[in-house]
């Protein structure tokens, strides 16, 4: 369902001739409580952005959208499958990507902070 709809985004807005950097989808909580983007603000445009082959684009947006988008694509073409498959990482592994993700993110969303 999550590809369906970032597909049919994608190709309505590139229909309507609107770039990825000027549309707006859902507000960010975050960036209207403190004025500043949040860690994961831009992934929505940046999977928009991949799935209309601006691959620099989507990068400048998000760069994990290379992580999400195939994880995305993986689980809708087999969900049991990619089940199985985060089963099988034992435990210790799992928190390390997790936190390493996490910490990778909050890298990221300081490096692009105002103050940086």
């Amino acid at each position: 369902m999550f590809l369906l709809v970032l597909v049919g985004v994608a190709l309505w807005t590139t229909l309507l001739g609107i770039s990825s950097a000027d549309l707006t989808l859902l507000p960010c909580p975050v960036r209207a409580l403190i004025g500043m983007d949040c860690p994961g603000c831009g992934i929505s445009r940046a999977s928009i952005a991949l799935t209309r082959g601006q691959f620099r684009e989507a990068w400048d947006f998000h760069p994990f959208v290379y992580l999400l988008v195939p994880l995305a694509g993986a689980y809708c073409i087999s969900p049991k499958g990619t089940a199985a498959l985060w089963g099988s990482i034992p435990r210790l592994a799992k928190t390390l990507m997790i936190s390493g993700l996490l910490l990778a993110s909050l890298g990221r969303w300081v490096w692009q902070a105002p103050w940086a």
